[in-house]
């Protein structure tokens, strides 16, 4: 293969991500953030949308759960600490390359689950997402909620297993 095949190779890739880039920022992240909102809108849950805008070319629209409590309460001394529960969420986060990278983040109940685990469900073009890509994948996150909360992987209490 020749070099000018392959600086017409890179150039070709570098005019992709441009493409790319330029389909997030003028329509697909303000696209993915409505469709999400008016999910929301929709059902009564502790929820909501939100913009990470903070770093060009590496943003992200997501839903997530609002922090609420746990359930779980630790006596000691005469008084009680109530463990909170931070939400889950369903991103699509723009990566370098200008591809839309869609995650779920689980549940953490402080003090009793490690770290916020993150599973990655799919790499895409932002300019092939459509409402019923953003719809299915709000349906399977949701999937997953209901699967994390009636799970049997929380550490049992007791004097078994502390934190």
């Amino acid at each position: 293969m020749s070099i000018e095949l392959k600086i017409m190779q890179y150039k070709d890739a570098l005019n992709t991500i441009a493409k790319r880039r330029e389909g997030w920022n003028d329509s697909v992240k303000e696209f993915i953030y409505k469709t999400l909102l008016e999910t929301i809108n929709k059902f009564d849950l502790n929820w909501g949308v939100y913009k990470n805008e903070d770093l060009q070319n590496l943003q992200s629209v997501y839903l997530e759960f609002h922090q609420s409590p746990s359930g779980i309460t630790k006596y000691e001394g005469g008084g009680g600490k109530h463990f909170v529960k931070k939400g889950g969420a369903l991103l699509f986060s723009q990566s370098y390359t200008g591809k839309v990278h869609v995650y779920f983040s689980y549940p953490v109940v402080e003090e009793w689950r490690g770290e916020t685990r993150y599973k990655q469900k799919e790499e895409l073009n932002p300019l092939d997402i459509t409402k019923d890509i953003i719809l299915n994948y709000i349906q399977l996150f949701i999937d997953e909620m209901i699967a994390w909360e009636e799970s049997e992987s929380m550490p049992k209490l007791g004097f078994l297993n502390r934190p």
